[in-house]
């Protein structure tokens, strides 16, 4: 058999599973977004460390508070 028909052919093979593969998007947990500013008396907290703890098994979600107080992450449902 040809080395260059059997190369061709294998390259394409794979490139077809490739496509069906799916993304395993399917399988992904919702996530949320969450937005908050943290105070200490009476004023934003800078470089404050924020930490969502979701159900067993979920990764935790961590931020730092900005120069304002604010802070931005994605976490899962509670």
């Amino acid at each position: 058999m040809n080395h260059r028909y059997v190369v061709s052919t294998q390259v394409l093979s794979l490139m077809l599973l490739a496509g069906c593969s799916g993304g395993g998007d399917a399988n992904r947990q919702p996530t949320f977004p969450v937005t908050g500013t943290v105070t200490l008396g009476g004023g934003p907290l800078a470089g404050a460390a924020v930490t969502f703890s979701p159900k067993d098994g979920q990764p935790v979600a961590t931020a730092r508070t900005d120069a304002n107080g604010k802070y931005s992450l994605t976490t899962y449902d509670a």
